[in-house]
């Protein structure tokens, strides 16, 4: 926030660049608005039916939610990669937002336990995640590799070949499916769900920590790995209700986008 003294300040300062013709560098601001390379979306879980990773690729729509009738360890969330070789070296990073587009539309009072949309940074460890072609729906038991998607040794995402070859790592966490131990520190920023809810085609806005993007290119690694969209709740036990929040991916009508400000001389 600009005090009075930094005005006056610039104004003295600018008012004499002016009497001696003197020309100060002023800095130029631009935004630039990137769509993921690539996204997906995840069903996990840790309960029966034992489907730990399957992929939601392709057309399918992103987003995260909790599923009623077991644990905290049952649900989806999201990936996101971007490309930042459009934006200028040695820019500044000024500001960063993720817009995403509701599919659906959500009241407020759905999400009574204080629900929100968590952004977290994938650990650089699972960069090598890919969007795949489609949904998967066997059982990894039933059909380990032969199925498109199908994660029978509970890698993470797995780059599909052809019906036979797939490759993956393992992810981090425990409970063989990805969590909290796969993302790097703590969230970077939340929309809560429980005060505004989702109104479908309207757009939600979420401020990332200009950081991000900083941290991105001094490692190209972190924005291979890209963000996480996951669903938290007060709510740490079991749930009697499955709770959503459901967007449209790089496929849709809108795809998301990343918006970056940035400045440069």
């Amino acid at each position: 926030m600009l005090t009075a003294h930094k005005i006056i300040k610039g104004t003295f300062y600018a008012a004499l660049a002016l009497c001696f013709g003197v020309l100060i560098p002023q800095a130029c601001a631009d935004t630039i608005e990137l769509e993921p390379v690539a996204d997906v979306a995840i069903l996990y879980s840790s309960t029966p039916p034992f489907r730990q990773n399957l992929l939601n690729g392709g057309k399918a729509p992103i987003g995260a939610s909790i599923h009623s009738g077991g644990s905290r360890d049952r649900g989806s969330c999201s990936l996101l990669r971007f490309d930042l070789k459009e934006i200028p070296k040695g820019a500044k990073i000024e500001k960063v937002s993720l817009i995403l587009i509701p599919s659906y539309s959500y009241e407020a009072n759905v999400y009574d336990a204080q629900e929100r949309l968590s952004v977290y940074q994938l650990a650089s460890e699972n960069a090598a995640w890919v969007e795949g072609i489609g949904e998967s729906f066997n059982e990894p038991e039933v059909a380990p590799i032969t199925v498109p998607g199908a994660n029978g040794v509970y890698l993470n995402m797995e780059s599909y070949e052809d019906d036979d070859h797939h490759t993956g790592t393992a992810w981090l966490s425990t409970g063989r499916h990805i969590g909290l131990l796969d993302f790097t520190g703590d969230e970077l920023a939340a929309y809560s769900l429980s005060e505004a809810g989702l109104a479908k085609d309207q757009s939600i806005s979420i401020d990332l920590p200009a950081k991000l993007i900083e941290d991105w290119i001094e490692n190209p690694e972190l924005a291979k790995a890209g963000l996480v969209l996951w669903m938290n709740s007060d709510d740490q036990n079991s749930f009697t209700q499955s709770k959503f929040a459901i967007f449209q991916s790089r496929e849709g009508e809108i795809s998301p986008r990343l918006v970056v400000e940035y400045s440069k001389h």
